[in-house]
């Protein structure tokens, strides 16, 4: 997965999709990978997509791991909401948007 997120794998692999089972850890992996590279230096900013069903698990599991190092910004709600938390997210000085699909 780190690999793949620097860029080590090939020139035109940036990024990973992580999907399995349920309960094999991929938050925790995620979240950890996630700290990794913002301590590094290596991502600025930090987008996470799931299932719609899975925004606040993402959001309290990453306020129980990360504390307040790394509060997620969580695009729930009404079209518009949704647009005016994704501005907030480019604009300003979040640095983790929690979105679905």
């Amino acid at each position: 997965m780190y690999e793949c997120l620097m860029g080590k794998k090939g020139n035109s692999i940036e990024g990973c999709i992580l999907a399995d089972f349920m309960g094999l850890g991929k938050t925790l992996q995620t979240l950890t990978l996630i700290r990794c590279l913002v301590i590094q230096k290596a991502a600025n900013k930090i987008v996470v997509v799931c299932p719609l069903t899975l925004l606040k698990t993402w959001e309290r599991e990453s306020i129980r791991w990360m504390g307040n190092k790394l509060t997620p910004l969580v695009s729930l709600g009404s079209s518009e909401e949704i647009s005016k938390i994704i501005r907030m997210f480019v604009e300003y000085d979040y640095r983790m948007l929690v979105t679905s699909y």
